[in-house]
């Protein structure tokens, strides 16, 4: 005689759909789990933990709604997902079971997820930087200065008068060398003070992310002399590509540039595993980077 849990198993559907099975670095879609089942069972979810796959993880989970007609009762449950690495992932199929079925596992279809990387046209040649548009000249805008430029020439000539009628020596007082700091000393320094106010969690989202996107673009300016203040993102990785092959690494800048230009110009709202991910990403860009910077500097000496 059959398990009248076998029996009942038999008349249990189970299913897994991805909402969107293709995104972009970064960006979210929903798994939607679903069973449906009679009325006397009782169905078993698959338990989940903050990461799906490898490089798969989970954002949300929402609570499990139930739905009942026809003596049948259907449950769902919406998971949402994220990628910070480009590639084809396979999710695997997803196991319920019945509550007084030990043996018996429902799996659901295994799914295929897509994650693109920002799309750069690899084949145009990096263009030269637009020059500074300089105004139209005028005089008047140039009158305090032409003013104060006469005094400080006569206050010299008098002085000049005033040493040689004396015939005093001139004093010669040596400037103080100014030692210039390395960019990565910088650049660490703001990101560790960053990480210290907590701007995110107080509901500073742009400041924070404006900040991190500034603090990498300066690190650039110093580090590979690219004008990256006065570029684009999409300048900038097309620039960087040519003096970086870590192809990870890219990838890590690429998410820092495309999320600050998300929160500020499409006033995107972070999840907050979006916000620690992107300090993350912008202090291995730094440290990784400063390895090579200080490898190059031990050849040149």
């Amino acid at each position: 005689m059959m398990n009248p849990a076998t029996l009942m198993g038999q008349n249990v559907k189970v299913n897994a759909q991805l909402q969107k099975n293709q995104i972009k670095i970064g960006q979210q879609t929903n798994i939607v789990l679903s069973a449906t089942t009679p009325q006397q069972a009782h169905i078993v979810f698959p338990p989940l933990a903050d990461t799906l796959i490898g490089k798969v993880d989970i954002v949300n989970q929402s609570k499990i709604d139930t739905l009942t007609a026809n003596n049948q009762i259907t449950y769902q449950q919406i998971i949402t997902i994220t990628s910070f690495d480009s590639g084809y992932f396979a999710i695997p199929p997803f196991s319920f079971r019945l509550k007084d079925d030990t043996t018996q596992n429902l799996l659901t279809e295994a799914l295929l997820l897509t994650v693109q990387t920002v799309p750069v046209d690899t084949t145009k040649a990096i263009k030269e930087i637009k020059p500074i548009l300089q105004a139209p000249f005028s005089i008047w805008e140039y009158k305090t200065q032409i003013i104060l430029g006469i005094v400080v020439i006569a206050a010299v000539l008098a002085l000049i008068y005033y040493f040689r009628k004396i015939r005093k020596p001139k004093t010669i007082i040596a400037e103080p060398v100014v030692v210039k700091r390395p960019a990565h000393e910088i650049a660490l320094e703001a990101l560790n003070q960053l990480k210290e106010q907590k701007l995110w969690q107080q509901g500073q989202v742009k400041e924070y992310h404006i900040i991190i996107s500034d603090t990498i673009r300066t690190y650039i300016e110093g580090r590979y002399e690219i004008g990256a203040m006065e570029m684009t993102s999409d300048e900038i990785l097309r620039s960087i590509r040519l003096v970086i092959n870590n192809e990870q690494l890219k990838q890590k800048l690429t998410q820092v540039l495309v999320l600050s230009d998300m929160v500020k110009f499409a006033k995107e709202s972070p999840l907050p595993l979006e916000n620690e991910k992107v300090l993350e990403f912008a202090f291995d860009f730094v440290n990784e980077t400063l390895v090579n910077f200080n490898q190059e500097e031990s050849k040149n000496v």
